[in-house]
């Protein structure tokens, strides 16, 4: 879910997908963005073979786990679970506070990892307006404030191809001695 999440930049409340939104003929998924906007979001090669392997997994949803134990009732939610039998992840189930991911090595959110998508589509095709559509922004100006800011890496690159040449480069240079 964290690898389908980065591609596609999707909320926390779009990743809980059910398999009436995923169009594998198309292949698009259809999410309602935050404000009800509907919307179609095209899935890449990887994204569309992350939802593929999960074919036949559940009847309805498309992010699950498989109950490590059996449960009469679950403390969190007061459901029954089975060991070995399939459960869908649910919102409250992904999380939104920080959580140490140990096999990553970070604390993160989930939504850092759309933080995470715009800055790679805006480095990688310099497009504003792509990750404002990927993202579901509707205002330009939402994308730009948070996915525009320059790295110290991104500051050498420009301070590097905007240098101008000298035609010795940094040789230095032989001192004739006076009288020879």
């Amino acid at each position: 879910m964290r690898r389908f999440a980065i591609i596609t930049g999707l909320r926390r409340a779009n990743l809980v997908l059910t398999w009436s939104q995923v169009d594998f003929d198309l292949a698009v998924i259809r999410v309602m963005t935050k404000g009800g906007v509907p919307r179609v979001l095209p899935l890449s090669a990887e994204a569309y073979e992350i939802l593929w392997k999960r074919r036949g997994q559940h009847a309805e949803y498309v992010f699950t786990f498989k109950a490590q134990r059996t449960w009469k009732k679950h403390p969190k939610n007061g459901e029954a679970r089975i060991k070995g039998k399939r459960y869908p992840i649910t919102y409250y189930g992904i999380g939104s506070n920080k959580r140490k991911w140990k096999k990553a090595g970070v604390d993160a959110r989930i939504h850092d990892l759309r933080h995470t998508t715009g800055m790679r589509t805006l480095r990688k095709t310099g497009n504003l307006r792509v990750v404002q559509k990927i993202l579901g922004h509707t205002d330009i100006a939402i994308t730009a404030k948070f996915y525009t800011d320059a790295t110290v890496e991104d500051m050498r690159a420009a301070m590097e191809a905007t240098a101008p040449r000298q035609v010795e480069q940094s040789q230095p240079k032989a001192i004739e001695k006076k009288g020879a």
